[in-house]
């Protein structure tokens, strides 16, 4: 093996092998290429399980016979050609923290890099109000942990089948408007940041009967409490 000089411009050129004064007899072809330019990612983060789809934006052309990978760490992944400006590709499992990106065409390595974060998943606790009255419209409050680090991304909350814009207000509480039911009953509600990255953990909501209080017995008690009342 050896490595290839450095040259002025791209082009073809001859490869022989010189042992020792003795040049071999049959040559080959060897081409030299610019490499790549890798100018933005989006998005640029991902949950680190995964799955995330990454657009690639090149200032090079690109063809759709070439040999794409993205290289995320020291991961290699098969890109998919969208047009002869991008590429896609999916980030595999990865620890959290932030790592270099970069497009391999044709074996050749871009020569500048971005970066691309993989942050936790976040987690659902818990929701409040847990239940509202059938043909209304109620703001719900999603408690948890981990969803700041997500507040750049599209946040969805599932009712079901219903799904919902949510609102991340900080890193422990996710804001969204239960959808209105004409009747009783309940969903499970799941909680879905960025490109399908389901949270972790879910709750049960539910739509009933509007209470209605006619009477309470008796009217008063004791200011140090402990009464019992109907």
């Amino acid at each position: 093996e050896c490595v290839t000089p450095n040259v002025a411009l791209p082009g073809e050129s001859i490869l022989s092998i010189d042992m020792d004064g003795y040049i071999s007899g049959s040559k080959l072809a060897f081409k030299f290429v610019e490499a790549v330019e890798t100018v933005s990612i989006t998005p640029s983060s991902g949950a680190t399980t995964g799955e995330t789809k990454v657009f690639v934006t090149s200032s090079s052309d690109l063809n759709k016979d070439d040999e794409i990978y993205c290289m995320i760490d020291d991961n290699k992944i098969a890109a998919m050609y969208v047009s002869n400006k991008e590429v896609s590709c999916l980030t595999k499992p990865h620890a959290t923290g932030e790592v270099s990106f970069s497009l391999i065409v044709n074996n050749v390595q871009s020569v500048e890099s971005t970066t691309f974060l993989y942050v936790e998943v976040p987690k659902m606790a818990r929701i409040y109000p847990k239940a509202i009255p059938v043909e209304t419209k109620e703001i719900i409050t999603i408690q948890g942990e981990g969803f700041l680090a997500w507040s750049n991304d599209t946040v969805f909350v599932f009712f079901g089948d219903d799904k919902v814009s949510g609102t991340i207000v900080s890193d422990e509480e996710v804001h969204c408007i239960a959808p209105e039911r004409a009747s009783v009953g309940s969903e499970i509600v799941t909680v879905v940041v960025g490109e399908n990255n389901i949270c972790y953990g879910s709750a049960l909501f539910k739509w009933v009967h509007e209470l209605v209080l006619i009477d309470v017995t008796p009217r008063q008690g004791n200011i140090a409490g402990n009464q019992l009342v109907v």
